[in-house]
């Protein structure tokens, strides 16, 4: 009998320890904070709505100056309490060189004909094809 307590003391110590050795790095791990990335290299802050218009405004975000070399506006459609791209509808996309120094804001206008109560997806490209940004908006 003393062999089956000792044996069993064993084994409830090893399995305490395997479960202490994965439970307390899972516990560490979720107190972080994690992101999908580093940090965006520039935000959009706004976007306007003009005849045949879009009004962009970007804010650098980064510590050196950042140059946007595309913009890709996509359809969202309703999914839920959210939206989601439209992968059925062609994308607009337009060809800019757009310069933004380090923590300042610019504003720069595309050509796109909008349609009133459309959901869109503004995606900006860095001319280094680092992070980009994107942001969805509601026609008025």
């Amino acid at each position: 009998m003393a062999i089956n307590r000792r044996l069993a003391t064993i084994i409830i110590v090893v399995a305490v320890l395997a479960f202490a050795g994965v439970l307390l790095p899972m516990a560490w791990l979720s107190s972080l904070q994690w992101t999908s990335h580093a940090t965006d290299p520039f935000r959009i802050t706004n976007v306007q709505f003009d005849v045949g218009y879009l009004n962009i405004t970007v804010e650098n975000l980064d510590i050196q100056e950042k140059i946007v070399s595309q913009v890709t506006v996509r359809d969202l459609k309703p999914e839920g309490y959210g939206f989601s791209v439209d992968w059925t509808s062609t994308p607009h996309v337009v060809a800019v060189h757009e310069p933004i120094p380090v923590g300042e804001e610019i504003s720069f206008r595309i050509s796109f004909k909008w349609s009133s109560g459309r959901a869109y997806q503004i995606e900006l490209e860095p001319e280094d094809k680092g992070w980009g940004t994107s942001f969805n908006v509601v026609a008025p």
